[in-house]
C-alpha cells in the first residue's frame, strides 16, 4: 500500500517537472522568433530607483553673483541674487524645483530661504536631454555680516548634489552707483507712484526707465526724512521714519515690466491737519529734508521707541508746538493725550543724543 503511494506521488513530481521543462522551452523558443521591432515602453525612473547621478551630464554655470543688503524698517535682510547657467549634457531629463537649490555657509549649515527672483526667475521645470536653461536664483538671509566668498551654492538632481562655490566676489553696495530718490528722479531714471493709506503707512511704486539691451543696474535709497506732498492743503504731508533700499537690476528680458512695490513706513509731518485714509495721491518733495528731523531720524534710539514717541519728536521740529500744545494720539496713531512727561524726557534724550540744541524747540525748553 505504501509503495503504491510512493509510487503515485513520484509519477506526479516527474509530471510536473516535465511540463515545467517544457514550459521554459516553448517561452525561448517565443522569444527567438518574436518580431525584432517590438517598441519597448520608456518611462521616467521611480523615487525608490534614481538613476545614478553623473556630475559629468549637468553643468552649472555663474553668469553672476550679488550680495547686496535691504534695510526695512528695524530690520535687515542679506540678499544673495546668482544668475546661472544649466545644461543638460546627458540623456536624460531631469526636473528643476525650488528645493534643487541650498546656500550654504562655510560650516555646511543651511542658510536662509529660497525665492522666486522678481528679475529672470528659475521656475520650476524639466530640462531635457541637451537643453540649457538660463535665470535668477535669489536667497534671503536674516543679518548683513555675510560674504559671498564664504558660500556654496548646492545643486541637486535626482536628490543627489553637487557644490559650486561662489568665487565670484560680490560687489559691495558702494560698488554700485548709490542714489537718493530724489536723485534718481532728477536724472529720470524712474517714475514713482505714492498713495496714502495711514498715519503710518505709505505705499511707493517705482518703475524704472529701461531701453531695450542695455542694462544698468544702480540702488536707489528713499531716506529717513524723505518728504511726501499731500495732494491737498487739508491733507498731511508725510515723512520717512525709516529708509529702504532696493537694487535695481533690470534685464532685458522684463525690461518692460520691472517694477517695484514698496510699503514705507512713515509719520505726519503737520500736526493739525488731517491724515491719509487710503489711496490719496501723494508726490516726492525735491527739497532737501530739514537738518535737524535728519539728525533725529538718523539716532541709533529713535527706531526702538514707540510711534508715540517718534511722532511727537517729529512734531517739535515740523511744528514747534509749546509743552502742552500737541495734538493727542494713542498707541496706534488716531485721536488720543498728548506727550507724559516720560515721553517728554525720551524725547529730550533723543535730541541731546542726536546732537540738536534744545533751545530751539518751546517743548524742551
Amino acid at each position: 500500500m505504501k509503495d503504491a503511494r510512493r509510487k503515485k506521488i513520484r509519477s506526479i513530481a516527474v509530471a510536473v517537472l516535465v511540463f515545467s521543462c517544457a514550459f521554459i522551452v516553448l517561452l525561448a523558443v517565443i522569444g527567438e522568433y518574436a518580431p525584432s521591432d517590438s517598441s519597448t515602453i520608456a518611462r521616467e525612473p521611480t523615487a525608490t530607483e534614481l538613476p545614478p547621478f553623473d556630475p559629468e551630464a549637468w553643468e552649472l554655470t555663474f553668469l553672476d553673483s550679488l550680495r547686496y543688503v535691504e534695510l526695512d524698517d528695524q530690520e535687515a535682510l542679506t540678499r544673495v541674487l546668482m544668475g546661472v547657467e544649466i545644461h543638460n549634457r546627458g540623456d536624460m531629463s531631469g526636473l528643476i524645483e525650488r528645493n534643487s537649490f541650498v546656500l550654504l555657509d562655510a560650516s555646511g549649515q543651511e542658510l536662509g530661504e529660497y525665492h522666486m527672483s522678481p528679475y529672470t526667475p528659475l521656475p520650476p521645470t524639466t530640462v531635457e536631454a541637451g537643453e540649457t536653461i538660463q535665470g535668477d536664483i535669489l536667497f534671503e538671509i536674516p543679518g548683513t555680516d555675510l560674504q559671498l566668498e564664504d558660500l556654496t551654492l548646492a545643486f541637486k538632481i535626482y536628490h543627489q548634489r553637487t557644490y559650486y562655490d561662489l568665487e565670484r566676489p560680490a560687489p559691495d553696495p558702494s560698488d554700485l552707483p548709490q542714489l537718493d530718490l530724489r536723485e534718481a528722479l532728477a536724472e529720470g531714471l524712474l517714475d514713482v507712484e505714492v498713495l496714502g493709506e495711514s498715519l503710518q503707512r505709505i505705499d511707493v511704486r517705482l518703475v524704472p526707465h529701461l531701453e531695450p539691451e542695455i542694462e544698468l543696474s544702480f540702488e536707489v535709497t528713499i531716506l529717513p526724512g524723505t518728504l511726501f506732498l499731500a495732494p491737498t492743503g487739508s491733507l498731511q504731508d508725510m515723512v520717512v521714519r525709516y529708509g529702504r533700499t532696493v537694487m535695481i537690476r533690470p534685464t532685458f528680458e522684463l525690461s518692460l515690466d520691472l517694477e517695484f512695490e514698496l510699503e514705507i513706513s512713515v509719520a505726519c509731518a503737520d500736526m493739525h491737519l488731517s491724515g491719509p485714509e487710503g489711496g490719496e495721491v501723494y508726490t516726492v518733495s525735491m527739497e532737501h529734508p530739514h537738518e535737524d528731523l535728519i539728525r533725529l531720524l538718523d539716532e541709533p534710539g529713535f527706531a526702538s521707541q514707540e510711534f508715540r514717541v517718534q511722532q511727537f519728536a517729529i512734531w517739535t521740529i515740523t511744528d514747534n508746538p509749546g509743552r502742552y500744545d500737541y495734538v493727542g494720539l494713542s498707541r496706534f496713531g488716531i485721536s488720543g493725550t498728548g506727550p507724559s512727561d516720560e515721553e517728554m524726557e525720551l524725547i529730550r534724550q533723543l535730541f541731546t543724543s542726536a546732537g540738536i540744541p534744545l533751545e530751539r524747540y518751546r517743548a524742551l525748553q
